[in-house]
């Protein structure tokens, strides 16, 4: 399945996106953990410019698998097409009150080279 949503994604259709998404959304309702699909809902957003909605799912994929580095990349790549730079910086701030050990160190390294 997963690989049929790369393909999906990888197509640059907006429809073929929102069947990307019903896919994902249906395997997040029975594994709300899945960082795969979570991973899928922010690219979909994103590629479809909705910054906001990327950023909420791909803040749940870091939450997931702070040390899977697509998902670091992505978390990266979304965050400052959201926010310009000082305001991401602002938001790693923020995120760093609440963070788990694994997603500090992450957040930290971000912080420094952004």
């Amino acid at each position: 399945i997963l690989d049929y949503q790369y393909t999906l994604y990888n197509a640059y259709s907006d429809s073929l996106l929102l069947d990307l998404r019903k896919i994902a959304l249906a395997i997040l309702s029975v594994h709300p953990h899945n960082v795969d699909q979570l991973n899928l809902m922010a690219l979909s957003y994103s590629e479809m410019k909705d910054y906001n909605q990327a950023y909420k799912w791909i803040r749940k994929a870091i939450e997931v698998a702070p040390t899977e580095v697509e998902v670091q990349q992505n978390f990266k790549n979304i965050l400052l097409k959201t926010f310009k730079v000082k305001d991401a910086k602002k938001e790693i701030r923020r995120l760093l009150l609440q963070a788990s050990e694994p997603l500090c160190g992450f957040l930290t390294v971000l912080y420094t080279s952004i």
